[in-house]
């Protein structure tokens, strides 16, 4: 069954020479005991490690049912391994991790046996070493004698023709050790069983043949008993294609909590680390955006990175079928009609200066940061329902409005402005904004943060009445002459005056509010204007009255909602913003519409060469800032995962004596490492959704806000590659190690 013919094992290290087996000529079959004895060194368990494929040798050949394996490449050996050789160790050599059942029913698995077929044979063979009380137990809690009986079943499972065994009773008291010997004994009927022991006495009951070896040479084979010749039966050929990665990768995750929780924790941390780093990322280039007012100057003073302005290639009204056709875009949040608004600010301060601590207009106080803050006024914007409430509820009744989040610690944790309170400030700046209550903020990106959301109709309600502000681009200035027709030097420009309707008045007609009749006695008051037809026209129809508390130069001009209709005529409503849930995909939604017929334009575009350039560095910088980071955070996990795949070793190896591909180890790592990966992916994925439902802070929520679909993607390939790197040099490493070493352990274990 197997022949050595003059056989020879050398050892080089460095420029030492010893040999391990010198010209050795042998030859065993199936039915035979096969003692191996000699002194420390003398190379018997070298031959052991030969027969069994563990080692290699350099001079001779060896047969194995009349095949030379000269020739053998890993591949082969590892075949050889796996369906003809049994092992049994010193040192057990079990996974300490698994049950005695899982480590018996590991080499049935790299046998392929089906699994109904494994369960019975792995139970009959337990119990055929005394072991089925102890079935579940795990390796590491049984006692020597116990371990040993395990590593016999887990050989007897292989149903292998040869069983191998290097000094099985080593580390067992008298008792166990002639029990083991007479279970090896039993086996050897139909097998070939080969044990190297320096403790012969303890085997000669049981030994049919004696093999003694010196200094690396066969000085005695000695027969001591006939055995009966026993046919050959043909193993089976095992499957070399099927991969056991998966199983045991999976199987090692469960069944090493200590290790696999490291691990958790370690991937977690590169998957959070990475999602928020690469989320910074995209926020800060963004900000960079907004902050550096990256738009078409001003005509559109909101350049939120979110929005994107259009119209029908026709240049026509934009109608309802407009909105529904471009809402049905994944990315399109809103369509705001009234574009108009969308670059104007509510006057949150000046609306609502009660809200203002110590009488400060300007400021508001953090007593926390020992810093003022000035919150600007927000950007109209209407309410969707897709928006989702941090705060309070959304806007339901007319007048009722909501602020992004940005806004909160301003107006509800420092001042006396709280959510459901009325403010009844009707007027501002000559626009009515009736009766207005504050019910809830609600959560939106940090490049598009300052937003007050109305409704639709409430939004059409303050356009009309803020036309009636803008008439003062028409009527330029009125002026208090000495009695001197047209002259102008003491002229008062509007732009520093309020205009209301005053329903009583008729086209053409104005009043004036002054602070002192007395003081406009003394002047002919006119006001002038300019109609658009190059002329300046001036109002004789001029009534004065008293503005009753007013301060000196405080005056207030009233005209008719005729005027306001003439002057201020109200726009066909031909453009709109539209508005992106994710700026990331703004370009592939601004091509998606401009498809479907109409202009578009993104306004956070850079037309200022200088700034695009500043732009640039600024982003260069903080991609390069990112990039280090990263690979400072890769490196610490690499180190730290390497090191637990290092301390796997002997595992790896374990398996690989029973018949694991020593390719499948790349696999399995590999695999050991995605499945942690993929689970704190997951993880991090749940977590960032809940934490989206919610404002943690100022500076996180933005951040959480554009951690999307393709920045979780990139992290889970970066974590995959990261995972294939590790395995890869990991393996490298593997490939150095022979596998006795591997066996026999060493500094790294």
């Amino acid at each position: 069954m197997i022949k050595l013919e003059h056989l020879s094992k050398y050892y080089h290290e460095e420029n030492l020479v010893s040999r391990g087996i010198v010209d050795v000529s042998l030859e065993f079959k199936l039915g035979e005991f096969v003692a191996i004895t000699g002194e420390s060194g003398s190379g018997k368990s070298t031959l052991l490690n030969v027969i069994a494929g563990i080692d290699s040798y350099e001079e001779g050949e060896l047969y194995i049912n009349g095949e030379p394996t000269s020739a053998y490449d890993d591949e082969d050996w590892n075949n050889y391994r796996k369906s003809k050789i049994g092992f049994i160790f010193q040192n057990y050599h079990l996974i300490d991790s698994y049950t005695v059942y899982e480590n018996i029913d590991a080499a049935l698995v790299l046998n392929n046996v089906p699994l109904h077929e494994r369960r019975q044979k792995v139970n009959d063979i337990i119990a055929r070493v005394g072991l089925s009380e102890f079935k579940h137990t795990r390796s590491a809690k049984l006692s020597g004698g116990q371990k040993q009986r395990v590593a016999i079943a887990r050989a007897l499972a292989k149903d292998t023709q040869i069983i191998v065994a290097d000094e099985p009773t080593g580390n067992l008291d008298v008792a166990s050790g002639k029990a083991i010997v007479e279970l090896l004994g039993e086996i050897s009927k139909d097998k070939l069983v080969i044990v190297v022991s320096h403790n012969y006495p303890q085997i000669e009951p049981f030994a049919t043949r004696k093999i003694r070896l010196a200094n690396g040479k066969l000085v005695e084979d000695r027969v001591l008993k006939k055995v009966p010749p026993v046919e050959v039966s043909e193993v089976p050929t095992v499957n070399k294609k099927q991969s056991h990665a998966l199983y045991f990768a999976w199987k090692n995750f469960l069944k090493q909590p200590k290790r696999t929780t490291i691990m958790l924790l370690v991937t977690l941390f590169a998957v959070i680390f990475t999602s928020i780093g690469t989320a910074n990322l995209f926020t800060s280039i963004q900000n960079f955006q907004s902050s550096m007012g990256l738009s078409y100057g001003s005509k559109f003073p909101n350049s939120s990175q979110t929005r994107l302005v259009a119209k029908r290639d026709d240049g026509g009204v934009w109608q309802e079928e407009d909105t529904k056709r471009i809402k049905a875009f994944s990315n399109v949040s809103s369509v705001m009609l009234l574009d108009e608004l969308s670059d104007k600010t509510f006057p949150l301060m000046g609306l609502f200066p009660a809200a203002i601590p110590n009488g400060q207009y300007e400021y508001i106080y953090d007593e926390d940061m020992s810093e003022y803050y000035y919150p600007r006024s927000p950007f109209y914007r209407e309410y969707y329902s897709e928006l989702k409430i941090y705060k309070g509820r959304a806007p339901k009744a007319p007048g009722e409005f909501v602020l992004t989040y940005d806004y909160a610690k301003y107006f509800t944790n420092n001042v006396d402005w709280k959510i459901g309170k009325t403010n009844y400030y009707q007027t501002y700046s000559g626009v009515d904004y009736g009766e207005l209550k504050l019910v809830g903020f609600v959560v939106k990106s940090g490049v598009d943060a300052s937003s007050a959301f109305f409704s639709h109709d409430d939004l059409q309600k303050i356009y009309s009445n803020s036309r009636v502000s803008l008439i003062k681009n028409v009527w330029q200035y009125f002026t208090l002459n000495d009695k001197i027709e047209g002259n102008l030097s003491d002229a008062f420009y509007m732009d520093s005056y309020d205009f209301y309707v005053d329903p009583s008045l008729t086209l053409g007609h104005v009043r004036l509010e002054a602070p002192t009749l007395e003081y406009l006695s003394n002047y002919d008051i006119k006001i002038a204007r300019y109609p658009g037809n190059g002329e300046i026209e001036v109002i004789p129809d001029i009534e004065v009255s008293l503005k009753e508390n007013a301060t000196l130069n405080t005056f207030v001009i009233y005209v008719s909602q005729a005027d306001v209709d003439k002057y201020v005529p109200v726009p066909q409503n031909n453009q709109v913003s539209i508005y992106v849930s994710d700026p990331m995909f703004k370009k592939i939604t601004k091509k998606q519409i401009s498809n479907r017929g109409y202009r578009v334009i993104d306004i956070s575009g850079t037309v200022d060469p200088l700034t695009k350039l500043l732009l640039g560095f600024l982003s260069m910088f903080t991609i390069i800032s990112f990039l280090i980071g990263q690979a400072f955070s890769a490196l610490i996990v690499y180190f730290i995962l390497r090191t637990i795949l290092v301390n796997k070793m002997k595992d790896y190896a374990i398996l690989t004596t029973i018949g694991l591909d020593r390719k499948d180890i790349k696999k399995v790592s590999f695999l050991e490492l995605v499945i942690p990966f993929s689970i704190s992916f997951l993880l991090s994925l749940l977590i960032f959704i809940i934490l989206r439902a919610s404002v943690i802070s100022s500076f996180i929520t933005p951040i959480l806000l554009n951690i999307n679909i393709i920045v979780l993607l990139a992290i889970l390939l970066i974590t995959i590659g990261l995972s294939l790197i590790i395995a890869q040099l990991f393996f490298k490493y593997v490939k150095k190690k022979s596998l006795l070493s591997e066996i026999k352990g060493g500094s790294y274990l």
